[in-house]
C-alpha cells in the first residue's frame, strides 16, 4: 500500500478516534462524580444535570480546581 494512501486514511479518521474513547470514559467520570455528590444533593434533577455535565465534556476537567477548593475548606482528597 502506497504511504500516500496511509497518511491520508490517518489523517481523515484519527481526530475521530478520541470520540469513542471519551465515550467510554464518560461512564466513569459520570460515576465518580455521583458518588462525590452529598446524599443531600442526589435528586432527579441533580443527577441529570450530573449526567448533561459529563456528556458536554465537563467530566474530566476540573479535578485541580476541586482539590484546591477542598483543601482550603479543610476537606481531605482521598
Amino acid at each position: 500500500i502506497p504511504w500516500e494512501l496511509i497518511e491520508a486514511d490517518i489523517r481523515a479518521t484519527h481526530p475521530y478516534k478520541v470520540f469513542t474513547l471519551r465515550t467510554m470514559l464518560a461512564v466513569p467520570y459520570f460515576e465518580k462524580a455521583l458518588y462525590e455528590l452529598v446524599d443531600e444533593e442526589i435528586t432527579p434533577e441533580r443527577v441529570a444535570a450530573l449526567e448533561k455535565q459529563v456528556k458536554e465534556g465537563g467530566g474530566g476537567g476540573g479535578g485541580r480546581r476541586r482539590w484546591r477548593r477542598w483543601r482550603r475548606q479543610g476537606r481531605s482528597v482521598c
